[in-house]
C-alpha cells in the first residue's frame, strides 16, 4: 500500500461516506480557517502527507506549511494554516493531525 492509498483507507475508516456530525451542525456553504500550532518543541515530519489528507477530502482546501520536514519548531509556533470549505476541514483534520503525531 502506497502513502496515498494509506491516507484514503484512513479517511474511509474515520469518516466513511460522510462526516455526519459536520453535516448536521455546519451549513454546506460555510467557509472557515484553522491553524495548527505546535504544543511543544519538536521536529516536523509528514508535511506532504498532511497536505494530501486535505487534498483527498477536497482539493479546493488551501493548506500552507510554515515549516518543512526536518525543521525544528518551538511550542506555540504556527505550523500550518488551512482555509476553505468548513465541512472538508473538519472531515480531514483528525486523520491529518494523526499523521503529524
Amino acid at each position: 500500500m502506497n502513502p496515498s492509498q494509506a491516507i484514503s483507507a484512513a479517511l474511509q475508516e474515520d469518516i466513511g461516506t460522510a462526516d455526519h456530525s459536520s453535516i448536521s451542525c455546519i451549513p454546506d456553504q460555510a467557509v472557515s480557517a484553522a491553524s495548527v500550532v505546535a504544543k511543544k518543541s519538536g521536529v516536523i515530519s509528514g508535511t506532504a502527507y498532511f497536505k494530501e489528507v486535505f487534498r483527498q477530502v477536497n482539493p479546493e482546501v488551501s493548506v500552507t506549511a510554515f515549516f518543512s520536514d526536518g525543521d525544528r519548531v518551538a511550542s506555540g509556533d504556527k505550523v500550518f494554516a488551512i482555509s476553505g470549505h468548513a465541512r472538508s476541514i473538519l472531515g480531514a483534520e483528525r486523520v491529518a493531525l494523526n499523521i503529524l503525531q
